[in-house]
């Protein structure tokens, strides 16, 4: 359905058809008239070959108006989607970014932590060397495994970030506007048999 804003389609036949007619009507003024053409009659004849080239020309102009209005509309529309399309992706990318922050602070916690169960841990482990050395390992091991994952939690957020930044760049660039959809012709059905 066409919207109220466009241009509609003119038909090209009345004005091809009054350009046959003046052009027939400038035949006949100059057959009738006598030979060699008086001023009237020359002017009569340019005025009607002018007009006729100017109506002919009308619903050509017309109509290739109306296209380059069709073209102007689609890649409006082109923009309007891409736009949304950016939008959505940049609240993805702050939710993301949110999330990085939060297991930075997570994994910065854990970090100290870790850090201050290993101070600890020689510590805690000097009085109780008399009762056993296997809960000083115990503690040692527990806390290598802190770091560890203290370490790998590092590690993931690193990979995280520049996943995330990669992402980023790859939304930042210009993509070509959407292809409109193509009809494709129906089946023709096939006969009963």
């Amino acid at each position: 359905m066409p919207l109220p804003d466009q241009t509609p389609k003119l038909p090209k036949w009345p004005f091809l058809v009054a350009d046959a007619a003046l052009l027939a009507t400038a035949w006949m003024i100059s057959d009738q008239a006598r030979h060699p053409l008086s001023g009237d009659s020359l002017l009569a004849v340019a005025g009607c070959v002018a007009v006729a080239g100017m109506l002919g020309a009308i619903p050509f102009l017309t109509d290739y108006a109306r296209r380059q209005d069709e073209a102007l509309d689609e890649r409006q529309r082109g923009l309007e989607a891409l736009s949304r399309t950016v939008a959505t992706s940049a609240e993805q990318i702050g939710i993301a970014a949110q999330g990085i922050h939060e297991i930075a602070d997570l994994a910065q916690k854990n970090l100290a932590a870790a850090e201050a169960l290993t101070r600890k841990a020689p510590a805690a482990a000097a009085p109780r060397e008399g009762r056993g050395e296997k809960t000083a390992e115990r503690l040692e091991a527990a806390a290598e495994r802190i770091v560890q994952a203290a370490a790998d939690l590092a590690r993931a957020e690193s990979a995280l970030q520049k996943k995330i930044a990669a992402a980023a760049r790859e939304r930042e660039k210009p993509r070509p506007a959407p292809e409109p959809p193509r009809s494709e012709p129906a089946a023709a059905p096939e006969p009963p048999a």
